[in-house]
């Protein structure tokens, strides 16, 4: 019995996919009906994008496998391409993203400032990676 529960959890540890949620709380202003954590004070975003990049550097594991990064909120959009890179750029530094990984971004139209950005897949490049646009209107 413990050869079978050893090859199984060596099994599920070699072969599992974590997928990564990151809430950006950002947003224009609050919507009544909605319950999630939301903030309307934008000039917050560099300290917040500095202090997520502290905190996945702080979570590293190396070894695990990520095949879905998700931009949730609030009003990720709101997020800058650079500072969108640069929290793609460093999961992949502090874990191991895969070459396939899905990366998704909630996007409420009106925080697009350049529709070009998006191409008509809504997809957009970041780094080595493709973020693909989730729009909620």
């Amino acid at each position: 019995m413990d050869c079978q529960r050893e090859n199984l959890l060596s099994y599920s540890e070699s072969h599992a996919h974590a997928g990564i949620y990151i809430h950006i709380p950002f947003c224009v202003k609050k919507c009544p009906y909605c319950d999630f954590y939301s903030i309307s004070d934008l000039s917050l975003r560099k300290s917040f994008v500095t202090a997520l990049l502290k905190e996945l550097q702080l979570r590293s594991q190396p070894e695990l496998k990520v095949d879905t990064i998700y931009f949730g909120g609030g009003t990720p959009s709101l997020l800058s391409i650079e500072d969108a890179s640069k929290i793609v750029e460093s999961v992949a530094h502090n874990f191991r993203l895969m070459d396939n990984a899905q990366i998704t971004m909630e996007v409420n139209p009106g925080t697009i400032k350049d529709i070009n950005t998006i191409n008509e897949n809504n997809t957009k490049r970041v780094g080595q990676k493709t973020i693909s646009c989730l729009t909620l209107t």
